[in-house]
């Protein structure tokens, strides 16, 4: 055992020798044995772990009480003694002198190795390459026996491990059938940038992605100017309108017009075109058409078109919402007032001195609602509410005339739980790894089945919003709530974790014929899409051959692919690794699960985008800042 681990288990009020002793001898600090000191004669051996000791205390709680609070006091006195022995000058003194002479040498690490490490360590910190010209960063590697490369070194690295990062991208999505791709862009210090990323499912059924572009979108961001540089990524990675089951935007106008001029899909076929064309409150105003040359954009050909799911729900939160409070006027003073009196404290929170009075009387920060995003008011409000037998102390405190009256606060707690499900639904459509397509229609119904049953409830003040929120859903996803989108029916019925679970969001009459109805989809589009059939179903396949079943259409193994899709339906699993055993299903869970609900992932992208492009790396040229975002972005490529 060396003089760390030693020094690690003296430190320990569990593992000092009081309370449990080591067993044997620590290879790992993570992973070794101790005895009970208390349980002798009698040998009680647990699994001990120097970062987490909570089944040591679990026993101490259960088999020795009494011991348990002894420990309490040893703990205490522990941290004291450590404390005295911190403020003593001669400790102090061989602190200092441990740090200022190195004890030992390391020269295990070839240089190329270094260059290597200490590129990939710029890149994930985000950190400035004049970094490695710091006196205080050379001195770490003082006695390495290793070389601090020159800036242009790490510039050329940087390049060789972009190329070979896109590689490596290009590489893993050639082995794959369908991808879907989300769109945005983004503006910061006068410079606007183009973010795509691409979305698929491995073999394994494990959902992988990629940063494709952040590249500069120079002058109006017109549709046919987006459409040529959509395009023009696609291109890049080998995509075109056939593999890329759909591209996830916004509601953006430009978007919109671009998927509509230049897409495959004719418009009564795109399935979530049913909402208005809404822009978010930081949007741009762009022009119609321009300078458009049909010369030059002829042989663009745009995928089929998704809007983001959370975007188009944060505008009933907001859009709607405001249309829903014109229509009354004392409800639209209820939320003014309501509103103001929460403003007073947000505008205190940003304000040094007043922050610190707030964290005094709550004992935390308060924290304020963001500028594009109704997800931060949501939950500003909801924190105010959370604190409000504070509050009067608080505005006291803050030398604020005015509070919240009862009225104000009733009609936030009734606003909160009418928006509950929403923030939940959005929440939920915003993941990334464990987040399929099919998850898109079953999160919309609960939504309308749980607004649905607050009518019933008393909601005196807020009755009206909730009707209107109701409205506001019907309008913008009326295809949905009405079963006529087949994409996300399919989608959600080839997720093992719905199937025809979510049928129970709709009328009892008409389930089983809504279900027939589906059933009768799948196996159409099996015959239609020509899978390659195995018959791998958990029924055997002698006892298949027994039964006559009826044959439809000329796929001769249309008997086979009825079978695995009841056999699937009537599996109780909700694993997806559970498509392993029905083929059918899983290509089509391939095919119509791949795009994401949300295009929230360009969005990460571009908290990237805004953590490189800081104050001291303005200078940065246009090639090296997409280059730094995508590479941070693609770590795992790399």
């Amino acid at each position: 055992m060396n003089a760390h681990l030693q020094q690690r288990l003296k430190n320990s009020p569990l593992l000092d020798g009081t309370f449990f002793k080591v067993a044997g001898e620590i290879r790992n600090f993570k992973n070794f044995e101790v005895t009970c000191v208390t349980c002798q004669p009698k040998i009680k051996i647990l699994k001990a772990n120097l970062d987490a000791t909570s089944n040591l205390l679990k026993h101490l709680k259960q088999s020795h009480r009494n011991k348990f609070d002894t420990y309490i006091k040893h703990k205490s006195e522990k941290k004291k003694s450590v404390k005295r022995k911190a403020k003593s000058p001669l400790w102090k003194k061989q602190t200092c002198e441990k740090l200022q002479q190195p004890t030992f040498t390391f020269t295990h690490v070839q240089q190329a190795e270094f260059n290597r490490r200490l590129t990939r360590f710029i890149i994930n910190t985000i950190s400035p390459l004049s970094i490695i010209e710091n006196d205080s960063f050379k001195a770490i590697f003082e006695g390495f026996n290793v070389d601090i490369p020159s800036r242009r070194t790490i510039c050329r690295d940087m390049e060789l491990l972009y190329e070979s990062t896109i590689t490596h991208i290009q590489a893993e999505m050639s082995k794959q059938n369908y991808f879907c791709t989300t769109a945005d862009i983004w503006s910061c210090k006068n410079r606007s940038f183009l973010g795509v990323t691409v979305h698929w499912i491995d073999d394994n059924l494990e959902r992988r992605s990629a940063a494709l572009s952040c590249s500069r979108f120079k002058g109006v961001h017109s549709f046919n100017r987006i459409a040529e540089a959509l395009d023009e990524i696609n291109i890049k990675f080998y995509l075109n309108y056939k593999n890329i089951v759909s591209t996830i935007t916004d509601n953006g106008s430009n978007f919109v017009k671009a998927f509509k001029e230049f897409n495959y899909v004719t418009p009564e076929l795109d399935d979530m075109d049913d909402g208005a064309e809404d822009d978010e409150v930081l949007q741009f105003e762009y022009i119609s058409e321009g300078d458009r040359n049909d010369q030059d954009n002829i042989n663009i050909i745009l995928p089929r078109h998704l809007r983001c799911a959370s975007h188009t729900l944060n505008l009933i939160a907001t859009t709607d919402m405001k249309n829903i409070l014109q229509k009354n006027t004392i409800l639209r003073s209820r939320n003014i007032h309501a509103i103001n009196e929460c403003s007073l404290l947000w505008n205190k929170a940003n304000r040094p001195k007043s922050a610190e009075v707030i964290k005094g009387v709550l004992g935390h920060a308060l924290s304020t609602p963001g500028a594009t995003r109704w997800n931060f008011l949501y939950d500003s409000i909801t924190q105010i509410l959370k604190e409000k037998e504070k509050l009067p102390v608080l505005f006291k405190e803050l030398d604020l005339n005015s509070s919240f009256k009862d009225a104000e606060l009733a009609y936030l707690e009734q606003y909160v739980n009418i928006m509950k499900p929403l923030a939940q639904t959005i929440d939920l459509l915003q993941g990334e790894e464990c987040c399929f397509y099919g998850f898109l229609l079953p999160s919309i119904l609960s939504l309308h089945r749980k607004w649905t049953k607050m009518i019933d409830s008393s909601l005196d003040q807020v009755g009206l919003i909730l009707r209107g929120c109701i409205d506001a859903l019907n309008n913008r996803y009326g295809l949905l709530l009405n079963l006529e989108c087949d994409t996300a029916t399919i989608a959600a019925v080839s997720h093992p974790r719905f199937k025809l679970r979510w049928l129970c969001g709709i009328e009892d009459k008409k389930v089983e014929e809504e279900s027939n109805k589906i059933k009768t989809k799948i196996l159409n589009l099996i015959n239609e899409e020509n899978f390659e059939i195995m018959d791998s179903s958990p029924t055997g396949s002698e006892e298949d051959d027994f039964f006559e079943f009826e044959k439809r259409g000329t796929n001769k193994d249309v008997g086979h692919n009825e079978i695995q899709l009841l056999n699937y339906l009537q599996d109780k699993r909700c694993d997806i690794k559970m498509l392993n055993d029905y083929p059918v299903m899983k290509k089509i869970f391939l095919k119509y699960n791949t795009p994401l609900p949300s295009s929230t992932a360009v969005g990460r992208l571009f908290s990237f985008a805004t953590m490189i492009n800081t104050p001291r790396r303005h200078g940065l040229s246009d090639n090296n800042f997409e280059m730094l975002t995508l590479l941070k972005a693609n770590k795992v490529y790399h």
